[in-house]
Parts: C-alpha cells; sequence; structure tokens
C-alpha cells in the first residue's frame, strides 16, 4: 500500500478484504470480522423516502449530499450531523430507526453490497462520477492529510498505485465498471450526476436533481442551496460544525474540501503520467460507454 503509520504500527484506515479495502470507522470499535459488517449492511431496512449518494470515493460524494440535504430541508438548513456517520457502512439498524425522514444517506460501497430491496423499496439512488485523474489527485492529498499517517510514496509511485491497486475502496476502474453493470440491470433506477456538469451548472444540475427525487422547488429555492453550497461557504460550515472531528482525523487546516475544481490533475501530472494513466484506461474500460470531462 501507498501509507503506513507515523509510529510504525497497522493504523491503515482500511480493513484488506481483497477486491475491497472497508474503513475503520474512528467512532467505532475495532472489527475482529469485517466480513460480518458486510452481512449487515446487506439486512438494513431502507424508506421509500430515503436518498442514497454512492460513488468512488473523492467523487464529490461530500459536496452532492450537502446539496440534496439542502434541497429536502424546508428551510435550507445545514445538516449537524457529520456525513461520514450516514455511510451505510457505518450505519447499524438501530442508528438508520433513530434517523427522521427524509434521510439523505450516502457509500462507497458498490450497490451490489446494500440491501436487496434497495431498487423496490422507492428510495432514491444517485451515483455521482468524477474524472478519475482529479479522484487521483484528490485521493493523493486527502491520504497524505491524514493525522495518523505519513505517506512514503512519492507522487509518481502512487499514481502507479491508484492504477494497479485498491487505495479507497476499491481500484477506480473495479468500481466504475461494477456501476456501469448495475446501471444496465437496473434502467431509470439510478441518476448519473457527473461531477464536472455539476461544476458548471450547479443550478441546472440540481433541477434535474430535484425532479428525479420527486420534488417541485420553486428558483428561489433552488438558487438559496447553490449559494449556501459554494465551496467557500461549505468550507466555514465543515469548520464550525465538524472542527473536533476533522482536527482528530487531518493535520494543517483540517477539512474534507481542498480545491475542488476541475482539471486540477494536469498541475500534477506529467506527460508521461498521463500518457500512462490514458493507456491503462484504455486497456480496463475497453468497451465501456461512459464518457469522462478532464477540464472544463
Amino acid at each position: 500500500m501507498a501509507l503506513e503509520s507515523s509510529s510504525g504500527d497497522e493504523v491503515h484506515p482500511f480493513y484488506d478484504m481483497g477486491d475491497l479495502l472497508f474503513p475503520k470507522f474512528p467512532w467505532k470499535p475495532r472489527l475482529s470480522k469485517p466480513e460480518a459488517v458486510m452481512d449487515s449492511i446487506k439486512s438494513l431496512k431502507l424508506r421509500p423516502a430515503d436518498v442514497i449518494i454512492c460513488g468512488y470515493g473523492k467523487s464529490g460524494t461530500h459536496w452532492l449530499w450537502q446539496l440534496v440535504h439542502l434541497l429536502l430541508s424546508e428551510k435550507s438548513e445545514y445538516p449537524t450531523v457529520f456525513k461520514h456517520k450516514l455511510m451505510l457502512e457505518a450505519l447499524d439498524q438501530e442508528d438508520m430507526d433513530s434517523l427522521p425522514s427524509p434521510r439523505v444517506l450516502n457509500t462507497h460501497l458498490l450497490l451490489d453490497c446494500l440491501p436487496d430491496h434497495l431498487f423496490t423499496c422507492g428510495c432514491k439512488v444517485i451515483h455521482i462520477l468524477r474524472n478519475p485523474k482529479d479522484i487521483a489527485v484528490s485521493a493523493y492529498h486527502f491520504l497524505r492529510s491524514l493525522s495518523h499517517l505519513k505517506q512514503i510514496q512519492p507522487w509518481d509511485d502512487f499514481i502507479r498505485t491508484f492504477l494497479t491497486t485498491n487505495v479507497v475502496y476499491y481500484t477506480w476502474f473495479h468500481y466504475i465498471r461494477g456501476m456501469e453493470d448495475i446501471e444496465a440491470k437496473h434502467p431509470g433506477k439510478i441518476l448519473r450526476v457527473a461531477y464536472e456538469d455539476l461544476k458548471q451548472d450547479t443550478r441546472k444540475e440540481l433541477e434535474r436533481i430535484a425532479k428525479f427525487i420527486g420534488r417541485d422547488y420553486d428558483e428561489h429555492k433552488v438558487d438559496e442551496v447553490v449559494t449556501k453550497c459554494s465551496l467557500d461557504k461549505l468550507k466555514d460550515v465543515d469548520e464550525k460544525h465538524n472542527k473536533a472531528f476533522n482536527e482528530m482525523c487531518f493535520r494543517e487546516k483540517p477539512s474534507v474540501y481542498r480545491k475542488g475544481i476541475v482539471g486540477d490533475w494536469k498541475s500534477h501530472f506529467t506527460v508521461e503520467q498521463s500518457e500512462l494513466f490514458d493507456k491503462v484506461y484504455k486497456e480496463k474500460m475497453k468497451g465501456s460507454q461512459l464518457q469522462l470531462k478532464y477540464y472544463l
């Protein structure tokens, strides 16, 4: 792996389950059998009013989760609970039952790991995608920022690791090919949202999301949500609401938000690294109909 602890102890934030690195949530007890948690996730009871945000790590799930929460909030109020504590992989049934509807849940797991009634209970599923070069950059900085870990690979080695190894949960290729298969099996059940489109025209994408989740909003409501979910405002909210948690997890200037821009990969990738990335992408995504934007 790309990381080791600063003390030399094994404190990597994931359980290695082969194709999946399952996270070790700091507020949950350590697991002797993480496989048992996967079984418990399958048995969770969802509600028709639930909205589930899914996506590969560092794809913009945190931002989209905030946007949807404010859309569903009658007064467009920021959530007071940390997003990570509303991840399906971090919840048990008692936690789930204590949450009022509509619940905006989220996950980085493939959807076939979730309850079998996911597509029959009436809940809404939104899948956010982001170009993998920007994801790689974001994951690199995120993992480096974790307070109990040190980065032992330089950027060039990290890129090669990202292309071949589980860095967060799955490899990006494994997750995306899996999601393509799931979307094909359940047409119309999953709304696909591109991070780049959401950045380019947040208002337009929010109107599309609102229609999908069955909510009609006037222009004032959507504009209010767009304004409240600007990166600067969310950084400020994160600082106020999640300061203690962030200081526990991150080093300097603790926050889950960084730049949030499209095309940041161009300031990190060399020509050789980009060409290698493109070569591996072409091999692993052969036959895929996915079209991604790498810059705006």
